[in-house]
């Protein structure tokens, strides 16, 4: 099977090598620039020098079953099986490239064929969600190169970008720290609302969304965060595991998930009060049910989150006339985020922190909200710096 690899430090450091089918000895050309070696990998096949385990019957739509197949059983390139929620999201890639292109012999896949699939899916779906299906269909291919069903991937080096712009027009809206007063403000009026109802269904929500702000853990974290990750001897939280949209504990995201976060005293007292009357369940949940089993998001988004925002005034009317909140609950998230940078901590303790596994992504996401160094690195402090907005 030929294949391209890569040299960095070599000026020529796209170098082809491929098995010739008459002499059976391995050979290799190197070259500049990628699409030359890309084009001479095409020259490769059609000059029937291509594997001989190549089968030109196969479909890309067998090609499509055989990736999602892997990709959510024993896994792909030795991946552990996707999660529940990334195979449904592969899924929809999959019948959506069917529609379009399944009926299309894999070894007729050329470059200027997933080049004409790429405006095909730009002109039926938006940018940001044709990029993903995309991403999945060059997936799909790299597993066919693998398989030696195809001599390289026609789809390398076609890319839909996404500009500055783009991103910065889809950059998630993330409170002030006015709005953060006014939000905690609301929180401590709900946990002690003169209404009994209102104040028992807050003392679960006001520890949850304390504990949310200043960890900046993902909601799913937060649902499946269990007692025993709660460090009370250094003061802070352990995040081990989460709860996906299907009410199953899990891995985390990433292997820079797996972290700790420390803590300010208010939240830890929060929970100590909490756990007195946090129901009990077979998970061990922080922030579990009233029955003790995982909360669904849906609930929390609905029953706490836009009754907070609404306490809060962050209620507003979209153009079609419906009402939403102006925040989505993941902002107490990024805005952990852009208060530590506010604080002036280190940009590897806010990756470590925040849970991404490249610092890129850090800075990319919050490194243009806050940049003044304004106190130490306690975390106490955190609660003192919001508690000094007016």
């Amino acid at each position: 099977m030929a294949s391209i690899q890569i040299r960095k430090e070599n000026s020529k450091p796209y170098r082809v090598r491929w098995r010739d089918q008459g002499s059976g000895k391995q050979r290799s050309k190197s070259f500049k620039r990628r699409k030359d070696a890309t084009a001479f990998v095409q020259t490769i096949r059609s000059a029937d020098n291509f594997v001989a385990r190549s089968d030109p019957t196969i479909s890309l739509a067998d090609a499509l079953d055989r990736w999602y197949t892997l990709c959510t059983t024993t896994g792909r390139g030795g991946r552990e099986p996707v999660e529940r929620s990334t195979a449904v999201k592969y899924e929809s890639h999959r019948k959506i490239i069917k529609n379009m292109i399944g009926n299309k012999k894999l070894m007729d896949m050329s470059r200027s064929a997933c080049e004409e699939f790429r405006d095909m899916l730009l002109s039926e779906y938006s940018r940001l969600y044709a990029k993903k299906i995309l991403t999945s269909f060059k997936s799909c291919l790299i597993l066919a190169v693998s398989d030696d069903r195809i001599a390289v991937n026609p789809a390398s080096d076609v890319h839909i970008l996404i500009s500055k712009r783009q991103r910065n027009a889809n950059r998630i809206q993330i409170p002030s720290l006015e709005d953060v007063k006014n939000l905690t403000d609301a929180i401590d009026a709900l946990m002690s609302s003169p209404n009994d109802q209102i104040r028992k269904a807050w003392s679960r929500y006001g520890p949850m969304f304390y504990t949310q702000l200043y960890s900046g853990m993902r909601p799913t974290e937060i649902r499946g965060l269990p007692w025993r990750d709660i460090d009370w001897e250094r003061g802070g939280i352990n995040v081990t595991q989460d709860a996906d949209a299907y009410g199953e504990i899990g891995l985390l995201k990433s292997g820079a998930s797996y972290r700790y976060i420390p803590m300010p005293e208010i939240v830890l007292d929060m929970l100590r009060n909490w756990r007195k009357v946090c129901p009990q369940g077979d998970h061990g949940l922080v922030f579990p049910n009233w029955k003790g089993k995982i909360e669904n998001h849906a609930n929390i988004a609905r029953r706490g989150w836009a009754v907070l925002c609404k306490s809060a005034g962050f209620i507003e009317t979209d153009e079609n006339g419906a009402v939403k909140t102006t925040y989505r609950l993941n902002s107490l998230r990024h805005l952990k985020a852009s208060l530590e940078i506010a604080l002036g901590r280190s940009p590897k303790r806010i990756q470590q922190v925040m849970g991404h596994s490249d610092i890129k992504l850090t800075f990319d996401t919050y490194g243009h909200l806050f940049k003044d160094e304004i106190l130490q690195d306690d975390p106490n402090e955190l609660h003192r710096f919001i508690s000094t907005v007016a």
